[in-house]
């Protein structure tokens, strides 16, 4: 069944979240989900982790996190107080509906993780 969108507004503009891209975000990052893995003893790799959100042609899982890792997510999540809900959980993509501002303050935010990323990495 099709779930309408109503019209979007001149200002806004939609964009497709897998669950992989939702849980990714809710632990703040990929770094952040591999160090909650390791804290509970199941490490995964940070190739392993954004290989999820690559689509099947380029060698990913088409945004869906393997059930059998899904389990240690949630409880590395409990360990560090995140609560994933069961839309995050949701193996359904999700529209999001942005303004042109918040989609702005968003790459905005992005690009100082990835400058603050290659920073830390230089300092290695």
């Amino acid at each position: 069944m099709a779930v309408r969108i109503s019209k979007l507004k001149k200002d806004e503009e939609t964009m497709i979240v897998s669950q992989a891209e939702r849980i990714i975000k809710k632990f703040g990052g990929v770094p952040n989900l591999q160090a909650a893995l390791s804290a509970i003893g199941c490490p995964r790799s940070k190739s392993i982790i954004y290989r999820w959100t690559y689509t099947r042609e380029n060698g990913g899982t088409n945004g869906l996190i393997p059930s059998a890792v899904l389990f240690d997510i949630v409880v590395a999540g409990r360990k560090l107080g995140i609560e994933l809900s069961s839309e995050d959980l949701d193996i359904r993509p999700t529209v999001k509906v942005f303004t042109a501002r918040e989609r702005s303050s968003e790459r905005l935010r992005d690009k100082e993780i990835e400058r603050q990323r290659k920073k830390r990495n230089e300092l290695k």
